[in-house]
């Protein structure tokens, strides 16, 4: 999801960073939109879904290197 965000929500530049064909993002971010119910076409949204997976990935890095 964060080369999703990180190609502004582009699936035709995530599918071609991550070497995959374009459906399998598309499945992908689709089911994030079930699972999650937003509107990832908001940018709001987009923004606030990107900073909570970079706080998260922080976070788990933290929680790593304190063992």
């Amino acid at each position: 999801m964060l080369v999703y965000m990180d190609h502004g929500g582009s699936v035709a530049h995530t599918a071609n960073a991550m070497h995959l064909h374009r459906t399998t993002p598309q499945y992908r971010i689709d089911q994030i939109r079930k699972a999650t119910g937003l509107d990832l076409d908001d940018g709001r949204n987009r923004l606030e879904l990107h900073i909570g997976l970079h706080l998260l990935r922080l976070v788990l890095l933290s929680s790593i290197s304190d063992r």
